[in-house]
């Protein structure tokens, strides 16, 4: 993790209405899908690091929804802790991937669908909402019992909150295990990215998980769901 500062080039709408951040980075600083950033801009009274998840990677920055509660515009510079944690790591081989957006919005799975793009990949996608200008090769899934079953690799984005009630979502009994390789972005707060704070504690089977120190994308099959 690094500190470092990143120019907000332009501010644009997302096809959900929220407002999209192009922040001006260096090579070294490019997150991997699910990895985050906490940024606050200098000299105000932010006392707390917003977390960014981006919703679009390249060599020079990154997009990110801007947080509700921070009014940045365009030309500010932000003050960048990151990239935080650890991101997707689908396997190898794995050619169907299942991105299951369970209450968080599908915005910070989209460098995920990107990857799987670049590695030929088929991509079957579950989310409450759907936005526009999605690749005319990511097919929407109907139903996630099916799904599950063509899948090799299964990316889930929730909140703590969310994730007790996947296995409904999934169709899945109670002692019934995922076959594949799982993994899951938990969206949370985290003040300080060095687990000092323990603020982002999550729950897993043996004990709690701190997001910026072992997630924020955690083996889904780890954690308590």
């Amino acid at each position: 993790m690094r500190r470092f500062t990143a120019h907000v080039e332009s501010l644009s709408l997302s096809p959900t209405g929220q407002t999209v951040l192009r922040l001006l980075t260096s090579e070294q600083n490019t997150p991997r899908p699910g990895q985050a950033f906490l940024a606050l801009l200098p000299g105000r009274t932010e006392v707390a690091r917003s977390v960014l998840l981006p919703v679009e990677c390249s060599p020079n920055g990154f997009s990110c929804e801007r947080p509700i509660d921070r009014a940045w515009r365009q030309g500010d510079d932000l003050d960048l802790l990151g990239p935080i944690g650890t991101g997707f790591r689908p396997p190898v081989n794995s050619r169907r991937w299942l991105v299951l957006s369970v209450d968080t919005g599908i915005a910070a799975m989209l460098p995920l669908i990107q990857t799987a793009r670049e590695r030929r990949a088929s991509v079957s996608l579950w989310a409450s909402t759907i936005p526009r200008g999605l690749p005319p090769d990511v097919e929407l899934a109907t139903n996630l019992r099916t799904s599950l079953a063509w899948a090799d690799f299964l990316a889930v984005s929730s909140t703590a909150a969310g994730l007790t009630g996947l296995r409904s979502l999934l169709s899945l009994e109670a002692d019934e295990h995922i076959a594949m390789e799982a993994q899951a972005l938990v969206v949370t707060d985290m003040p300080c990215g060095f687990g000092a704070c323990m603020a982002c504690g999550v729950r897993s089977r043996r004990g709690w998980k701190l997001a910026c120190q072992d997630g924020p994308v955690f083996p889904l099959e780890g954690l308590t769901w």
